[in-house]
């Protein structure tokens, strides 16, 4: 919890303040996405599309891709330098505000909270300690994470 009441005091309030909202999957991550080659042909599983900030899924997607390898040096490393590929591909269509770009790692941040919660309340204590050690990560390399996308 201390973690937690740290990231919201050194900004993750006012990084949510005015960010520009719009319908998004909120369950976006390689499993729901169909590719056809290398573009995306669209997105499967939409039953929890809502609006919310518009980067979102990005942030869904960014997180998902490293969730399953925390603690894995090497594939903690390899997320690092692939994942600014992703917002590269991203800001490539859909520009961001330098807001927007100071707001991405506290997006990012928030996606572990939110399944953590809905976890934790559906009973399944395996799947809310992964979103937990995924949150950790995140905040231990929070430096490494804002240096690397720009923010």
């Amino acid at each position: 919890l201390m973690t937690l009441q740290s990231l919201i005091n050194t900004g993750m309030l006012a990084a949510y303040a005015s960010l520009p909202e719009q319908l998004v999957i909120w369950d976006c991550h390689q499993g729901n996405t169909a590719v056809n080659g290398h573009e995306v042909a669209g997105f499967l599983d939409c039953d929890l599309m809502c609006v919310a900030p518009r980067m979102f899924d990005v942030a869904c997607m960014l997180v998902h891709m490293i969730k399953w390898n925390i603690g894995d040096a090497v594939a903690e490393q390899d997320w690092l330098a692939h994942a600014v590929h992703v917002v590269r591909g991203y800001v490539s269509v859909s520009p961001l505000s330098p807001h927007e770009r100071h707001a991405l790692f506290y997006v990012m941040a928030g996606v572990p909270l939110i399944f953590m919660d809905w976890f934790a309340k559906t009973g399944n204590t395996g799947a809310t300690a992964t979103e937990m050690r995924l949150f950790r990560w995140l905040v231990q390399s929070r430096d490494e994470i804002v240096r690397r996308f720009g923010a």
